[in-house]
């Protein structure tokens, strides 16, 4: 925000603000804004947000009025070029959109900070979002989503993707990550691997980082390895914070595979013959 530094801490202490002032939406030469909880976005249907200058975003944990308001504000920056928005806490919208042209880094996030409070959350409402990403120009994506099992994001291709961050328990990965196949650069961490049925791969990855602390997750290295023809650098590792998709931990997979007779272990590397050479490094291995 556009707000002195000084009063930081009286601005904590007020328990929600509403912004549906139209100077806010209409500043021309606002260039930074970035809004933090105790917040409500509100815009109304009369009012054109008209951010020309805009170029970095960030709506951390705030509430909307509607869902309306969030996709007017974001129509209203066309030079946007970095957007954060994290949905942690916040529960006010189920549906949004992100069709931007000239966005180049997005991270989108949706995590729980207080599992008692989260799971208790759980028992009286329903979890079911749905993300639309447009952004044909993205450079760096991060996106997390540890609590929606029936999160659903629908994206459109992703051309100029250079690095991904990608975190997500819902049960259909694929609808994200059949856009992000150009991506040079990627951090995975899945719990449904179903994007191994649609055949999905990275023609022009390089460099992978793979969590193995979800169910099947080395038939996902598998076919990552076998679609992946200038793949580099792998690196497996093990997610840090608690989440849905912990239900085994990569070492103990690792000691399953070292307890198996040797023949089922060669049979699956045997699959593996066309992969290219790779530098692996893990902390287990």
């Amino acid at each position: 925000m556009f707000l002195s530094k000084r009063w930081k801490f009286l601005w904590t202490m007020v328990p929600k603000l509403d912004f549906e002032h139209a100077c806010l939406y209409t500043f021309e030469n606002l260039v930074v804004l970035k809004l933090y909880k105790s917040i409500l976005v509100y815009v109304p249907d009369d009012l054109e947000v008209s951010l020309s200058s805009l170029k970095t975003l960030h709506l951390l944990c705030v509430e909307y009025e509607n869902e309306e308001s969030h996709r007017r504000l974001l129509r209203g920056c066309p030079v946007l070029e970095e957007l954060v928005v994290d949905k942690t806490d916040n529960w006010s919208v189920r549906s949004s959109s992100v069709v931007i042209p000239s966005l180049e880094r997005l991270s989108v996030l949706n995590q729980y900070r207080d599992y008692e409070a989260y799971t208790d959350k759980l028992e009286h409402e329903s979890y079911n979002d749905r993300v639309t990403i447009n952004v044909p120009s993205l450079k760096y994506l991060d996106y997390v989503d540890i609590v929606d099992y029936g999160h659903l994001c629908l994206s459109e291709d992703m051309p100029e993707l250079v690095e991904a961050h990608v975190k997500l328990v819902c049960k259909n990965p694929e609808k994200l990550m059949r856009s992000l196949t150009a991506v040079k650069r990627l951090s995975l961490c899945l719990f449904n691997h179903s994007m191994v049925q649609h055949r999905i791969g990275f023609d022009q990855l390089v460099h992978l980082e793979l969590c193995g602390c979800s169910p099947k997750w080395w038939d996902l290295l598998t076919w990552i390895l076998k679609s992946s023809p200038k793949l580099q650098v792998l690196k497996l590792n093990q997610c840090q914070e608690e989440c849905f998709c912990s239900v085994k931990p990569i070492e103990r997979w690792w000691e399953e595979l070292n307890t198996c007779p040797i023949k089922p272990i060669e049979g699956r590397w045997g699959q593996l013959s066309s992969v290219p050479e790779c530098d692996v490094s893990s902390q287990y291995f």
